[in-house]
Formats: C-alpha cells, sequence, structure tokens
C-alpha cells in the first residue's frame, strides 16, 4: 500500500515524510480504511470496544507459567533494547543451562527464556546476568523505546540510547511512577522510535 502510493503522493522523495503515517494523514482514516479493503478484496472487521492487549501482556517480563506443566518462561528486560556480544553470550548460556537452548524476542524489545523447570527458577533468578537484565525494572526504565542513535544511523547525531537510558533512570530515581507509562527518546523526524504519550503528574 505504501510503496506505490506513497511514491506517488512523493513521500518517498523526502527522509523526513518517508513513513506510512503521513500517507494516512494524507488520506484520512476512511479513505485509507477503503484502500485497504480494496486491496485485500473484503471488508475489515470493525475495532473492539476495549483494547484487550494491556502493557503487562505484551513485555512478558518476569516469571510466568507455561501451558505445559512444571515449567517456565521468565522474561528479562534488556534495556532500550541494547545487547553486546558478551552479555548475548551469557544469555544463550542461561538458556542453555536453565531451559531448552531457546532464546525469544518481544516486539518490546526484551528477551524471553522459555521451558525453566519449576525447581530451577530460583537459581535462575539468582545468576549474575539478571542484575542487568532484571525480570523487574524501574517504570520509565522497562517500557523505554529509543531509536538507535549514532552508532547505527547516518541521521542521529548523539548516543540516543545511552542519553535515553540515563534520563529515564534520573526520572526512575526522582519520581514515584506507580503506573506503567512509557518513554521514548528519538533525534531524527523519521520517528523511528515508537510514539509514546506520557503523562507525569
Amino acid at each position: 500500500m505504501y510503496s506505490d502510493n506513497g511514491l506517488a503522493a512523493g513521500l518517498r522523495e523526502n527522509r523526513a515524510k518517508a513513513r506510512l503515517m503521513w500517507l494516512v494523514e494524507g488520506w484520512g482514516e476512511a479513505k485509507f480504511r477503503a484502500e485497504i479493503e480494496k486491496e485485500l478484496g473484503y471488508s475489515l472487521a470493525d475495532a473492539a470496544p476495549t483494547d484487550e492487549v494491556t502493557q503487562e501482556k505484551k513485555d512478558h517480563l518476569g516469571v510466568h507459567p507455561q501451558k505445559q506443566a512444571g515449567f517456565n518462561y521468565i522474561g528479562l528486560h534488556i534495556p532500550a533494547g541494547r545487547l553486546d556480544a558478551n552479555l548475548m553470550f551469557e544469555l544463550a548460556r542461561l538458556a542453555d543451562v536453565y531451559g531448552n537452548g531457546e532464546i525469544r524476542l518481544t516486539v518490546e524489545q526484551n528477551a524471553i527464556i522459555p521451558f525453566v523447570p519449576d525447581d530451577r527458577v530460583e537459581a535462575f533468578l539468582s545468576e549474575p546476568l539478571l542484575e542487568t537484565y532484571s525480570i523487574a525494572p524501574a517504570t520509565l526504565s522497562r517500557s523505554l523505546v529509543s531509536c538507535t542513535g549514532k552508532a547505527y544511523c547516518n541521521f542521529a547525531m548523539i548516543d540516543t540510547k545511552a542519553q535515553a537510558l540515563a534520563v529515564a533512570a534520573q526520572l526512575d530515581a526522582e519520581l514515584d511512577i506507580p503506573d506503567r507509562c512509557g518513554c521514548t527518546g528519538r533525534v531524527v523526524p523519521t520517528l523511528a522510535a515508537k510514539p509514546r504519550r506520557v503523562i507525569l503528574a
């Protein structure tokens, strides 16, 4: 949808406008939906009256029982989604020692190690790696999303992830934020990080 129509609308020529959101903004929701339905050849179902996917259901952090009796999956917070090689090897070691060798990654840039037996959970939680990759991070740090920054993006001017982590850590230390909220860090106008609305009272 975007490849053809974004090109026709001139959006692909302007890097700052090279995103689907600008096509939706130009067309409006009704036209965008109609064009999608025309392309698919059938009508889309209306949205549910309430959103059944909560933030808790999305990030999978912590220890959770699996449907397979006697096993758990453990979600680890990867700060700003950045792994280095040494920590990745250590994460792989935990998956081999405690699970079945499998590591799953979430859309929130966290890691899940499944198939940890009930009698191995306590030992897993005592591993030093959990000081870096926590199962229960502070509120803002938990849901922080940041664009990749100058290390991997030609358009960025700073190390966005390091800056975003520092800001989130400082706010977590200074503020009492009992409920979940998000924090986004970006330095380019292309919205490389997912935008979130944050209300701090």
